[in-house]
């Protein structure tokens, strides 16, 4: 006879096609194995919603007007208590308020949420509204250091109600070996010519501008360097002006949205982020799994995942000369790229796997539910 397994469900906005989503979904896949695992999303479902739906978890659709919406919120307790939920863990902003007050109201026995960044918080009535529903929580997972510490300082929360659960990559689907030369076939660039590249969505926290003036000052000493900007977002226009403005457009390629990351970072020789704001980068974790030696700005939790001068490294943000030097050092330093590559690659191995976070997420349910004397057919 099967053992039975408790009931658990995330509520998210939605699945859109984004790191965060992408890597949630990943851990869900593997949470199934222990858990009868649902989602909720409180705005849509969106475009990744299938890759939960075909390995048959249900992925319902808990609609929120606004996040004090008494009749979203009802609708959710009511969904939350008819599919007898266990443990709800939100994902983050708007569901961590709007999620933890529906599951609240149900009764349900373990909440946990999960924040990424704080910095989007700017407002007292967002900090109050978090403040308020902390309590409801049993526990906060923080995807940084540098997180847990703005979120405490930020909401007046007691850090023993704060986990840090770093985010983890599968690193076998960004290590294969695949052939460089139909995707630089395909983007035009010459075999030789050495690959920058930064990966993630256009907003004005990733500092694209950054980036770009640094390709200028890179490219005056090696014109043969060639950058690529992949994702799509808000900031694609700016972008666009500002690598015509620098006259680099036979430098820079503005890829758009792409679904092959893993063959699209098999390509560079170097990964950058420069970002003004970060919780936890994703996009580190996937070019140090893929080898790549990372220069990061230092925000955030960056400084957690690169280490100054061993994997990569970290860099003052919006100093666009000192991004330059580094990129420079690298691109004439092949063996130091490899070394900084396989030891970003080691890393990731070791502490930032996706195993590790679903070993320590499920620790962490195990823990509340024991703690609280909570039995599967409660």
């Amino acid at each position: 006879m099967a053992q039975k397994k408790f009931n658990l469900m995330a509520v998210i906005s939605n699945l859109r096609a984004g790191g965060a989503e992408r890597m949630f979904i990943e851990l869900l896949l593997r949470l199934k194995e222990s858990f009868n695992v649902s989602v909720a999303c409180i705005r849509d479902k969106g475009e990744l919603a299938p890759l939960l739906e075909d390995k048959s978890i249900k992925v319902h659709i808990s609609y929120f007007k606004g996040r004090l919406d008494p009749k979203s919120l009802f609708n959710l307790a009511s969904l939350l208590k008819r599919e007898n939920i266990h443990i709800v863990h939100t994902h983050m902003y708007r569901p961590n308020i709007s999620g933890a007050i529906g599951a609240f109201i149900a009764r349900v026995p373990v909440i946990v949420s999960h924040v990424h960044t704080v910095h989007q918080w700017d407002t007292k009535r967002q900090i109050f509204m978090d403040k308020i529903t902390t309590g409801m929580k049993d526990k906060i997972i923080a995807v940084s250091e540098e997180v847990k510490k703005a979120y405490t300082e930020k909401v007046n929360a007691n850090p023993e109600k704060v986990r840090v659960i770093y985010n983890g990559v599968d690193s076998q689907i960004y290590r294969a070996d695949k052939s460089q030369s139909e995707l630089r076939e395909n983007f035009n660039i010459k075999n030789r010519s050495p690959v920058i590249g930064i990966i993630g969505r256009l907003a004005p926290e990733k500092d694209h501008i950054t980036f770009l003036e640094a390709a200028d000052i890179v490219s005056k000493a090696c014109p043969e360097a060639c950058f690529l900007i992949v994702g799509k977002g808000p900031e694609e226009e700016n972008i666009r002006s500002c690598v015509e403005r620098l006259n680099l457009a036979d430098k820079v390629i503005v890829a758009g949205y792409r679904k092959d990351i893993p063959e699209v970072l098999n390509i560079l020789d170097i990964f950058v982020i420069s970002s003004v704001r970060e919780g936890f980068s994703l996009a580190i974790l996937e070019a140090m799994a893929a080898g790549k030696p990372v220069i990061a700005t230092d925000v955030g939790g960056n400084r957690e995942a690169v280490i100054d001068g061993e994997t990569g490294f970290i860099v003052p943000q919006k100093k666009p000369l000192l991004m330059a030097s580094k990129i420079l050092n690298l691109i004439s330093n092949p063996e130091l790229r490899a070394m900084m590559g396989e030891k970003g690659y080691q890393r990731v191995v070791k502490k930032f796997s996706i195993g590790n976070m679903l070993t320590e997420t499920s620790e962490l349910y195990s823990e509340i539910l024991d703690k609280k004397g909570i039995k599967k057919d409660s």
